[in-house]
């Protein structure tokens, strides 16, 4: 079984203090989160195709990243 560091597959830094991840959860499926150091603040499931010999689909991790900061944005 793989561990959580492993199932990682994208993790930004955002305004040097909200931590997000999203994770690899099922083949096409995944779970973005934020937190502010320990602390979970939003979680929600994304779509991702990994698999790619290519790396990140360009499209997904653009999505990811307009989710991430459109929620950090509601925070400032």
């Amino acid at each position: 079984m793989p561990t959580e560091d492993e199932l990682i597959v994208w993790s930004p830094t955002l305004v040097g203090r909200y931590t997000v991840k999203v994770m690899w959860i099922a083949p096409y499926r995944g779970k973005l989160s934020i937190a502010d150091e320990a602390t979970v603040l939003h979680r929600e499931p994304v779509s991702l195709s990994c698999n790619s010999e290519f790396g990140l689909d360009v499209g997904e991790v653009a999505s990811w990243q307009d989710a991430a900061i459109a929620f950090v944005d509601k925070l400032q």
